[in-house]
């Protein structure tokens, strides 16, 4: 699930924040990856293996892919999957807004450079 043929398309991931009242206020968080289906692949297991993937780059055990979309040097990345029925989606979050932006902007590019 680590190569970018795996992913169907990119999208950007929000939280959404009380802003008054009634309102609420969309925040970027980082990407949003729908992903192709993959047999016996539970939603759990591919959720274990992104987190597995980031802290063995984080640590200096594998090299991070080009634009790696799982990983940003300096940072932990919420990683969140959830099965689609037909497929997987996988949120990548960062704790501030810098670190969404580059987050979604390394995973756009993961994916254009296999397109």
């Amino acid at each position: 699930m680590l190569a970018p043929s795996a992913i169907e398309a990119v999208e950007p991931s929000f939280a959404y924040v009380p802003s008054s009242a009634s309102m609420r206020e969309a925040r970027l968080r980082g990407a949003r990856l729908s992903l192709h289906p993959a047999p016996n692949l539970s939603r759990e297991s591919l959720q274990r293996s992104l987190e597995c993937h980031q802290s063995r780059v984080l640590l200096g055990r594998e090299p991070a892919l080009p634009d790696d979309p799982y990983v940003l040097t300096g940072a932990w990345l919420d990683i969140g999957a959830a099965s689609t029925g037909d497929g997987f989606v996988v949120d990548v979050q960062a704790d501030t807004f810098p670190d969404a932006q580059r987050v979604l902007e390394r995973a756009r590019r993961f994916v254009a450079g296999q397109r």
